[in-house]
């Protein structure tokens, strides 16, 4: 099924909570759904003609119902931590965990984050036996634009969560290639982070800095770049490299995925099948089966 709102399709997020609350397959979900940690107050999550925007934590709920008006919001929880529940997850313990998994920063479709991956690739492995072996995580669309070279020539081997932000299987790909890691990196403030707490390891922001550059026009209005900066400031020491304080890293984690906002299964379905029939969900509902209608009517009288 098609979502009707395109934030809750991402990383598999729509089916993630499906398999949580038993929703069914055979309609959309009326719920726009927070797809990654974010500081930022971007529009994207913040929709005025869905029932309800659901956000990861009690703060980021906050930030966006203090910056727009006329939104419906409630905290969550993180698909994420749902994913780990659905799945019984059982992390190995820290004394059978080994190496260590990375996550440089990534672009996507609007914006280029630009770093020298040749240094980052040298500075890694230079890293003391401890924290190898060492696998790369790269994002989709940098594996395609070819920037696994320079972790290969170093011998790490290179993997990707999925082939776009829509596949299903993107966070399941996660735990597969992070499970038994005992460290994990990035040079960005990520959820792969937060993630890599939830599982058990022990996470790092390290790495060169970063560059960010945006053709598209919403982007260009906005100093992004200056909003890492303060979230690496507001956040360094808790993935500080090295030994940051685990405790302080987990209860971090576990605010900002919200994991004490986590619905039960019977909750979270008798609010899914509530607010299906709400009137905004109903008339997104009807325009999306009149848009496809009109598509179905171009191809066949092509």
């Amino acid at each position: 099924m098609k979502e009707i709102y395109r934030q809750a399709a991402l990383y598999g997020a729509s089916r993630i909570m499906r398999l949580y609350s038993g929703y069914p397959q055979s309609l959309p979900l009326p719920v726009s759904i927070q797809h990654g940690w974010t500081m930022a107050t971007n529009p994207i999550y913040a929709i005025k003609r869905v029932p309800e925007n659901w956000y990861w934590s009690v703060a980021a709920e906050q930030r966006f119902t203090s910056a727009y008006r006329g939104i419906v919001t409630r905290t969550s929880g993180a698909p994420f931590l749902y994913l780990l529940q659905s799945l019984d997850y059982v992390p190995l313990p820290k004394a059978e965990q080994e190496g260590s998994i990375v996550f440089p920063s990534h672009s996507i479709e609007t914006i280029d984050m630009v770093c020298d991956f040749d240094l980052y690739a040298a500075e890694l492995a230079a890293l003391p036996m401890e924290y190898q072996p060492i696998t790369v995580c790269l994002y989709y669309s940098d594996y395609n634009r070819g920037l696994a070279e320079p972790f290969l020539r170093h011998g790490m081997p290179v993997v990707t969560n999925g082939q776009s932000r829509i596949d299903d299987d993107f966070l399941w790909n996660f735990i597969r290639n992070v499970h038994g890691k005992r460290h994990i990196f990035s040079n960005q403030m990520s959820s792969s982070l937060l993630f890599g707490v939830a599982m058990n390891l022990t996470a790092h922001f390290w790495g060169p800095e970063f560059q960010i550059f945006s053709p598209d026009k919403f982007w260009k209005n906005h100093d992004y770049s200056q909003y890492h900066r303060r979230w690496e400031a507001q956040y360094k020491d808790v993935f500080r490299f090295p030994d940051p304080d685990l405790a302080h890293q987990k209860e971090v984690a576990d605010q900002e995925l919200g994991r004490a906002q986590m619905l039960s299964p019977n909750q979270m379905r008798r609010l899914l099948w509530r607010l299906t029939f709400h009137s905004k969900y109903h008339l997104q509902f009807l325009r999306s089966w009149a848009r496809s209608g009109k598509q179905l009517i171009r191809e066949w009288s092509e």
